[in-house]
């Protein structure tokens, strides 16, 4: 997909993917059912190798880097997640529900990881920390990356802080 969207192409469909993986349309529509699904599956997969790259950092400079991450691939992110609106209205607005739960969920997972082994975190201020993360990137998304990553960072610093706190506080 990245050397589709790298060449320009205007409009990326299943079966030109197909065609640029060498893969057989019946394996993709085996595998994935629709775009939108693709699509998630996409977004997931980068969020986890970031994630996963930066293991030793503590979780509020994994997400900037993610961030900065994200903001240097703003016009592949902007085509990728484009692509969640392909389909039916209500098809597309399940992608984009879809998406944005999973990408919750990774958040969720992460923060609780990050937090177990030193300190505790209810399970509501967990979700609520990764519900206020996914928002703001959604919303960073649908304007387009308009701001940088700094500013992002900033206006999640709140939450951020929270996990941080939460990582040094005691059973």
């Amino acid at each position: 997909m990245e050397s589709l969207i790298s060449a320009g192409e205007r409009k990326i469909t299943i079966t030109k993917l197909c065609k640029m993986s060498d893969k057989r349309l019946n394996d993709f529509k085996y595998r994935f059912k629709t775009m939108g699904e693709f699509v998630t599956h996409v977004l997931e997969y980068e969020l986890c190798n970031n994630l996963r790259e930066n293991t030793a950092k503590d979780f509020s400079r994994v997400f900037y880097d993610i961030l900065k991450e994200i903001y240097s691939r703003k016009y592949y992110y902007h085509a990728v997640i484009g692509l969640l609106n392909t389909g039916h209205f209500d098809k597309r607005v399940e992608h984009k529900i879809d998406a944005y739960h999973k990408i919750e969920k990774i958040f969720m997972m992460e923060i609780e990881e990050y937090v177990k082994s030193t300190g505790v975190l209810r399970m509501r201020d967990v979700r609520g920390c990764a519900s206020h993360i996914c928002s703001r990137i959604q919303v960073w998304w649908t304007h387009e990356f308009k701001e940088d990553p700094q500013t992002i960072f900033q206006e999640l610093r709140s939450s951020l802080d929270i996990v941080e706190r939460a990582r040094q506080e005691k059973y």
